[in-house]
């Protein structure tokens, strides 16, 4: 059977079809490899920049109490910048950068509309505890120019946020705990202060001392506790001679608010450096875990030795507990 060279032409033309469609999806798939390769490229990049941006806002907003907008703005905008943003005007601290924006955030992470002003009048809101920084970076696409769009934007936010962590421990009441086991009289005192020309000083919440107190005012005037402040061993207010009556006379000398009040040692003589020998354990939050393998060890002054390279101590070191 022969065949004419009429088919053989129709065949011929199919093939060109089929060959210049195939070669379209191919471009296609390479091209959308491509700016999708730049896309991801871009995006990481913006990422990185709006993560330090953030961190470095809301740094600068807490460590200058009296920061406004506009100073909070240009420095998130600088470190954006720094990791690559680009500027859209020529100075680069002025404050105005439309790939950059920010926002202020509440605690539950909602924006404060409109985005931080570039206004240095403006105070941040007293209801901020975050702030949110959205970037972009334009740049070419390769296939977007086919379809009418060959530039597109590779957008990236972050938010940083101000984060007060606070432990609630419910074994001991005190904010403040002093003890050890060799500061147990006068000549080795656990806690000393000494006041002079002020006028009421408040202990916010109440103080345990595990062994001795020194305590001396002059000039000072209401002493105030708003918390129990006891003393175990001996209570003075020269550093020579315990107070008398050693277990009800209030060195501090304070005002307690209902129902707190001072709690001096208890024993038969003040001359007795162990009045109350059942000292309170230590409270949980006074322990750290120590060596390897770890062993939970009561904090002691060996963790906060002053340096001494100078020629000398650098300072005087108790056993000090502190629960905020």
């Amino acid at each position: 059977m022969k065949c004419s060279s009429r088919n053989l032409k129709l065949q011929s033309g199919q093939s060109i079809v089929i060959i210049a469609l195939a070669m379209a999806g191919l471009l296609a798939v390479v091209a959308l490899g491509i700016d999708g390769s730049k896309l991801y490229s871009e995006r990481r990049i913006a990422q990185n920049a709006a993560d330090a941006a953030a961190l470095a806002a809301i740094y600068y907003y807490q460590n200058h109490p009296t920061a406004n907008d506009q100073q909070v703005l240009i420095e998130a905008q600088r470190v954006a910048q720094l990791d690559q943003i680009p500027d859209t005007d020529t100075n680069a601290s002025d404050g105005v950068n439309t790939n950059i924006t920010a926002y202020w955030l509440t605690a539950d992470g909602s924006k404060l509309l409109p985005s931080i002003p570039n206004c240095n009048t403006c105070a941040p809101p007293s209801t901020a505890t975050a702030i949110r920084v959205e970037v972009g970076i334009p740049y070419s696409t390769f296939f977007g120019g086919f379809i009418g769009s060959s530039i597109i934007t590779a957008p990236a936010s972050a938010v940083a946020r101000i984060v007060e962590n606070a432990k609630t421990f419910t074994d001991d009441p005190y904010s403040v705990w002093l003890g050890g086991s060799a500061c147990i009289d006068l000549q080795n005192t656990d806690f000393v202060a000494g006041i002079s020309s002020m006028n009421h000083p408040d202990f916010l919440a109440g103080m345990y001392i595990d062994g001795s107190a020194y305590f001396r005012y002059k000039g000072g005037t209401n002493v105030a506790s708003e918390g129990n402040i006891t003393v175990r061993t001996e209570a003075s207010t020269d550093g020579i001679n315990p107070v008398s009556p050693y277990n009800t006379f209030d060195p501090f000398q304070a005002t307690y608010p209902s129902p707190y009040h001072y709690i001096g040692p208890l024993g038969s003589s003040p001359n007795d450096t162990l009045h109350n020998a059942a000292a309170k354990g230590f409270p949980s939050w006074a322990y750290m875990m120590v060596g390897s393998p770890a062993v939970r060890t009561p904090i002691d002054a060996q963790f906060f030795e002053p340096d001494s390279s100078a020629g000398g101590p650098a300072g005087v070191t108790n056993n000090w507990y502190f629960q905020f």
